[in-house]
C-alpha cells in the first residue's frame, strides 16, 4: 500500500512539473503590452516636440546619453548619497574605534572584524529580458518610443527606465535607434525602438553589476529627466508670453495630424477597390483643401508671432529663481555619489555652468 501511494504521488508530481513548469516560467517572464506601458500620462504634444537634447544640469551641448564604461575598481554605491547627508554620531564613532582597537590588540585584522555580505547582482532583482542582449541601458531623459514599423507611441518612456538592447539600427535621417525592451517596474515591455541619444548604454549584460549600482543610476537619470522637463516648461512659459505662440503651436499640431491621417488613408486607398476606393479618394481631396487652409493660416500667424517677438525681445530665463528647479538640481547633486562606479564624463561639477 505504501509503495502504491509513493508511486502515485511521484507520478502526479512529475506530471505537475512537466505541464506547469513552462506556463509558470512564461508567467513570471511575461511582458506588458507596449501600448499599455506608453499609455501613461504624458506632457503635451508640444512639449514632446520641443524637449531639450540635453539635461540643464550638464554642460551645454553635452549629454550623458551614449555608450559609456564601468569603473571596475569603484565600489558599489551602498546608499552613499544617504550616508553623505548623515554624519556619524560621536558614540557610534567611538564604539567603532574601540572595536578596532580590541581587534588590533588580539592580532586580528581590523578590516576583517565585520565581513560585508556579497552584493546582490542586478539580475537577481530584475531578470534579464531575453537571451540575446548586446547592451544594457538606462534612459537619461524622457524618450519617445516607436514600434518596429516606425509608428510613434502617443506618450514617452520616463527617464530612469532600465532597458536591454538586442539590436542597433538607424533611421532614414541617420539617427541611431535601439531595439530594446523596457522595464516597467514588474514586467518587461517591448520590443520597442528608442533613440540612443536618450540612453546611457553599457556593453554586455548586468550579470556582474551590483543591484544598488543599477538602481542608483536609474534614480539619478530619473531626477535628470525631471530637471530637463522642468527646464523645458520654464522656457515654454517664456515663449507663451507671445500672444500668438499658442495658436502657432495648435496649427503645427493640426498640420502634423492631417499629414498622419492622409498617409493612413493613402495606404487604405491602395488596398481598397470599387466604391470604397472612390470614397477614400474623395476624403483625401477634402483633406487637401483643409491642409491648404491650415497652411495659409499658419503662415499668417507665424508672421504675427515674429513681429510681436521683434518688438518684445524674450527675457532670459533664470532657472535659479524657480523653487522646483532648485529642488531638483539639489537632488541631482545628492544622487551623484550613486553613480561613481560608472564612467560618465559629463556628470555636473560643483558649480553649474552658465546656460
Amino acid at each position: 500500500m505504501f509503495w502504491l501511494r509513493y508511486f502515485a504521488a511521484l507520478l502526479i508530481g512529475s506530471a505537475a512539473v512537466y505541464f506547469c513548469a513552462q506556463p509558470l516560467w512564461n508567467w513570471l517572464h511575461r511582458e506588458k503590452p507596449v501600448d499599455e506601458f506608453f499609455a501613461q500620462e504624458d506632457p503635451s504634444e508640444e512639449e514632446m516636440e520641443e524637449a531639450p537634447a540635453y539635461s540643464p544640469a550638464l554642460r551645454p551641448g553635452a549629454s550623458i546619453g551614449g555608450l559609456h564604461k564601468i569603473n571596475v575598481n569603484a565600489k558599489a554605491p551602498h546608499k552613499v548619497a544617504e550616508r553623505a547627508t548623515q554624519p556619524a554620531a560621536p558614540a557610534i564613532a567611538e564604539a567603532g574605534a574601540d572595536e578596532a582597537a580590541s581587534a588590533a590588540a588580539s592580532g586580528a585584522d581590523p578590516e576583517a572584524v565585520e565581513e560585508e555580505a556579497p552584493p546582490r547582482m542586478s539580475v537577481e532583482t530584475i531578470p534579464q529580458s531575453q537571451e540575446r542582449i548586446i547592451r544594457w541601458s538606462v534612459l537619461s531623459l524622457d524618450s519617445a518610443g516607436f514600434s518596429k514599423e516606425g509608428k510613434r507611441y502617443p506618450s514617452k518612456a520616463p527617464g530612469g527606465t532600465l532597458a536591454e538592447i538586442e539590436k542597433l539600427t538607424f533611421t532614414n535621417k541617420g539617427e541611431e535607434m535601439a531595439l530594446c525592451r523596457l522595464w516597467s517596474g514588474d514586467r518587461w515591455v517591448g520590443p520597442v525602438l528608442v533613440p540612443t541619444a536618450a540612453m546611457v548604454m553599457f556593453e554586455g549584460t548586468r550579470e556582474e553589476i551590483p543591484a544598488e549600482a543599477v538602481e542608483g543610476l536609474m534614480e539619478y537619470c530619473k531626477i535628470n529627466a525631471a530637471l530637463a522637463s522642468r527646464k523645458a516648461a520654464l522656457e515654454r512659459e517664456a515663449v507663451d508670453e507671445n500672444p500668438y505662440a499658442a495658436r502657432v503651436r495648435d496649427l503645427a499640431a493640426e498640420t502634423k495630424s492631417l499629414a498622419a491621417k492622409a498617409e493612413e488613408l493613402k495606404r487604405e486607398r491602395d488596398e481598397a477597390t470599387g466604391a470604397r476606393r472612390a470614397e477614400i479618394a474623395d476624403r483625401l481631396r477634402e483633406m487637401e483643401v483643409e491642409a491648404t487652409r491650415v497652411n495659409r493660416e499658419t503662415r499668417e500667424q507665424v508672421e504675427f508671432y515674429n513681429s510681436w517677438k521683434k518688438a518684445h525681445p524674450p527675457k532670459v530665463v533664470d532657472y535659479t529663481k524657480d523653487t522646483v528647479w532648485r529642488d531638483l538640481e539639489a537632488k541631482l547633486r545628492a544622487a551623484a555619489p550613486l553613480i561613481e562606479c560608472f564612467v560618465l564624463d559629463d556628470i555636473p561639477s560643483e558649480e553649474l555652468p552658465d546656460e
